[in-house]
């Protein structure tokens, strides 16, 4: 297990932040590793697990992904168009 302090390489949070947000059996942590290797790269919080993994762990689309959020910073306007 993480060190007493710990928080969330990706999302900040410490343990009482990320509690309940996944698994709930097995702690507020999982390991992470690489599945092409198996090697262990850390300790996630679930929600942050499964966004990498959401991503099949790929870079290239990790980057797109930041591309598009920071390009798309106008959500009012969104929300007028669709009114």
């Amino acid at each position: 297990m993480p060190p007493e302090h710990y928080v969330c390489p990706i999302c900040n949070q410490n343990a009482e932040q990320v509690k309940g947000k996944g698994n709930t059996k097995n702690g507020p942590w999982v390991i992470d590793h690489c599945h092409e290797t198996e090697e262990f790269r850390g300790w996630l919080c679930h929600k942050c697990n499964r966004a990498l993994g959401g991503f099949d762990d790929n870079k290239e689309i990790l980057k797109r992904a930041i591309d598009y959020l920071s390009s798309r910073t106008n959500f009012n306007r969104v929300n007028e168009i669709w009114r």
